[in-house]
């Protein structure tokens, strides 16, 4: 009989997902393995694929999660190759764990650049300026039960998103970008 995966730790599921992995098995079929044991929802596909390929790019600590930028290397990778090789430049603001030593080292290995950005400048930050009322408005009056409910709905709306609601932000940020360089690192308003 099967047991659920919530009975077993995240460390012991990802040392069986890197055995199986190792020993070149599929990701799909690692899934299957996984769900046939533990039950269906034990453990998404998505996951899965996830920690694959973290253990294909040669990182083998089961204490450590891929971390966002790995994530984001990884998709960028997948969606945009070329994007890659030509160079990245990284917009972020100056939060400390974005200019913690372990990130530059990272962002300084993989040639990514950085977008400077003003101290409290959340007006040059897509996320407020372009994305976060919008979603305020979708989620609006909604009650979820479950957080997977939320996360479910989040991802509904994302990807319901026209790749113009993107254009659009990221051309808006040009604009506000040399308004901050006119008014010399003033708040920049619509």
């Amino acid at each position: 009989m099967a047991t659920s995966i919530k009975e077993r730790s995240k460390l012991e599921v990802r040392a069986v997902v890197h055995f199986l992995f190792s020993k070149g098995t599929k990701p799909s079929e690692i899934h299957k393995q996984i769900a046939e044991t533990y039950g269906e929802g034990a453990m998404s596909r998505s996951r899965v694929y996830q920690w694959c390929t973290w253990f294909e790019g040669g990182r083998t600590s089961l204490g450590d999660e891929p971390n966002t930028l790995d994530r984001l290397k990884e998709a960028i990778r997948r969606k945009r190759p070329g994007l890659l090789r030509r160079g990245v430049v990284l917009k972020h603001d100056n939060a400390t764990p974005h200019s913690a030593n372990l990130i530059q080292q990272w962002l300084q290995r993989y040639g990514w650049k950085i977008l400077p950005h003003p101290a409290h400048s959340s007006d040059l930050a897509p996320s407020d300026f372009h994305l976060f009322e919008p979603l305020k408005r979708h989620l609006g009056g909604m009650a979820f039960e479950t957080e997977d409910d939320l996360i479910s709905e989040l991802r509904n709306w994302f990807n319901n998103l026209d790749v113009d609601f993107f254009r659009v932000g990221i051309n808006s940020l040009l604009s506000r970008w040399q308004k901050c360089i006119d008014l010399h690192g003033d708040y920049v308003e619509k």
